[in-house]
């Protein structure tokens, strides 16, 4: 059996254990549980173009590049006609 002891901090060190690993902790009487927890990542956010009240154009989240391309050519399409 491993022993491990806490800190000042509050900080106890887990000898198998990765830099930045999320644990679920789970407390049962005197007995911790820790439970390893995949890190879920945020999907990317989409950007689309906003036209401003003088005109502009801003993007407000992440579009590829031949959407934005494409979104430009319409709008000057639009104005010219």
């Amino acid at each position: 059996m491993t022993t491990a002891t806490v800190d000042d901090k509050k900080r106890v060190r887990l000898p198998n254990a990765r830099p930045g690993q999320v644990f679920a902790v789970e407390m049962d009487g005197g007995k911790v549980v820790l439970t390893p927890v995949e890190k879920v990542e945020p999907k990317p956010r989409r950007q689309r173009l906003i036209k401003t009240d003088f005109g502009r154009l801003i993007l407000s989240e992440r579009l590829p590049d031949d959407e934005i391309v494409a979104a430009i050519r319409q709008d000057r399409d639009k104005d010219s006609k």
